[in-house]
Parts: structure tokens; sequence; C-alpha cells
């Protein structure tokens, strides 16, 4: 099972004890967990993307964590560019 974990510092991928380096947004996560699914799917493995939604420095007592982390991530997302 890949979880998909929310992270003071963004989202990351889980697989047993090993992790990915974060993903800036839940999407391209979800993205990424989906795609590492289909190929270990061709390799005649049972997987599936579970979706953990808590944030682990709200957990520890500060409810504002998420919406700050949220809040500076926003900032430091490159400019999406026109098509």
């Amino acid at each position: 099972m890949l979880r998909v974990v929310r992270e003071p510092f963004g989202w990351t991928i889980h697989l047993g004890a090993g992790a990915t380096s974060p993903y800036r947004t839940r999407a391209q996560a979800i993205h990424e967990a989906e795609c590492l699914c289909d190929q270990l799917r061709r390799h005649g493995e049972e997987v599936e993307v579970l979706i953990e939604e808590s944030c682990h420095a709200a957990e520890l007592g500060d409810p504002h964590a998420a919406a700050r982390l949220e809040e500076l991530l926003r900032k430091i997302q490159p400019p999406e560019r026109g098509g």
C-alpha cells in the first residue's frame, strides 16, 4: 500500500518505512503515487493508494500550523504559465 501523507512541509508518499521527497501539492503526490502503483502492478504487485489528510503539525497542538504552511507554499509556488 502506498500512503500519501500530509506532512508539515508538504505531501510525501510512504511505502513501508521508506518515503519520497516532499511534493508541494496533494495533487502532485497523488499523481506520482498512482504512477508508482501502475509500475508496481505491472510487476505483479497488488498495491493501492491511501490518502491521509491529517497534518502532523496540527496533531502536535498547533491548529494554525497547517494554514500557515498552505499560505507559505502558495507564496513560494512558481506562477503558472499562460498557454
